[in-house]
Formats: structure tokens, sequence, C-alpha cells
């Protein structure tokens, strides 16, 4: 895959490569402006109840394995 949309992108789960772990799905993407490069995927916290804050966390695009149809890859953080 050589070019995604960003609206395709956030629809794709993020699977752990090792244990094949669900972490979610992006809920945003961080970019170098500078270079026009994307430098991580933005995730958040699953949280127990839908009210309650949820953490970020990035996930640094070094960490990306492999971008799929359906999901993206991820080296266990």
């Amino acid at each position: 895959m050589d070019k995604c949309l960003l609206s395709t992108l956030l629809k794709k789960d993020v699977i752990t490569e090792c244990d094949g772990k669900n972490l979610g799905r992006p809920s945003d993407i961080e970019l170098n402006l500078k270079c026009c490069e994307l430098t991580a995927l933005i995730m958040q916290e699953k949280a127990f109840f839908s009210f309650s804050n949820k953490a970020c966390y990035k996930i640094p695009v070094c960490d990306i394995k492999r971008i799929g149809e359906d999901v993206i890859w991820v080296k266990e953080r």
C-alpha cells in the first residue's frame, strides 16, 4: 500500500504484531509539517466507563510494522 487517505487510516484497527492484541483505532495522527511526514498515531486508552477521561498515547511511525487492508500492525508497546 503506497497511499492511504486519513479517513481510511483512522478506520483501521491497530494490532500488536507479537500477540495480536487489538489496541483500538487511531483517534488522530501527528505530522511533521516541515517535511510533511507522518510521525505518530495518536491512540486513546480504552476506558471502562464512557464518561471517564481517556489518556492518550503515541505510537511512533518507527513502531508501525505494516499497514494492511483492514489493520495496522505495530510493535509491542
